[in-house]
């Protein structure tokens, strides 16, 4: 995953921003290589949401992006940090934007034998850290409130994980988030998923890429036909 530009408008997304602020404290912003997208969904009670979209030419320059789900990236931020940086850009000679955080990519086992193993997980604790790394090897554990380990399901022999720069290929990339959002994400199983691909990004959020096919796992869904996917954004828990 790969993003880098030059901002040329920074009055206009800076505009844009202030616009949101009122809003909630944090947005998800996508970028694709037409358009930015943010994103803002408010509490429950409330109900409001915002889509937003954005021509890139309208806003940057030289853009370069580059990810293995269709050139998409999702993010979420803070509102109020990323229009302190904006106002603080105003004026300036040249502003970029990139990607910083540490992060890997990697193939999910079949949903089926993760299920299996996370449901005795949510009775012994209400974290789980994911962890992988750019050698294929991945790890699921529980943790409680105390944080201690009680059960790991190694899923080495399972995936597959991209070649980012970084660290050593052996190094893991740890997150952790809560279980109750993790069985949400395993939800996902009804469509039979073809390929999943899990990106840790350390220290803020496990993006799991859900690409639906008609056939699911195995040898069949070597050939089969992408039908569309689902992104599941889900937060680091906050200790």
């Amino acid at each position: 995953m790969r993003f880098r530009t030059i901002v040329s408008n920074s009055n206009l997304l800076l505009r844009v921003v202030q616009s949101i602020d009122k809003l909630a404290k944090g947005a998800i912003l996508k970028l694709t290589p037409e358009k930015l997208h943010i994103i803002v969904l408010t509490d429950i009670d409330s109900g409001l949401q915002l889509w937003s979209d954005v021509a890139v030419d309208a806003l940057f320059q030289d853009y370069r992006i580059e990810s293995i789900h269709n050139n998409e990236i999702y993010l979420e931020f803070s509102i109020d940090n990323l229009m302190r940086a904006l106002k603080s850009a105003q004026g300036a000679l040249r502003t970029t934007l990139k990607l910083t955080k540490k992060q890997v990519h990697i193939m999910m086992p079949p949903l089926n034998s993760v299920r299996s193993i996370a449901e005795r997980m949510k009775t012994m604790g209400d974290r789980v850290a994911i962890s992988a790394n750019r050698e294929g090897e991945m790890t699921i554990r529980v943790t409680n409130e105390l944080g201690l380990e009680n059960l790991s399901y190694d899923a080495s022999q399972e995936p597959s994980a991209s070649t980012t720069p970084g660290r050593a290929p052996g190094d893991h990339f740890t997150a952790v988030v809560d279980m109750k959002n993790f069985l949400r994400f395993l939800q996902s199983y009804h469509v039979a998923p073809k390929n999943i691909v899990c990106c840790i990004i350390e220290q803020h959020a496990v993006v799991f890429y859900v690409y639906i096919g008609t056939t699911g796992y195995g040898v069949g869904a070597l050939n089969d036909q992408n039908c569309g996917s689902l992104t599941y954004f889900v937060p680091v828990r906050q200790v």
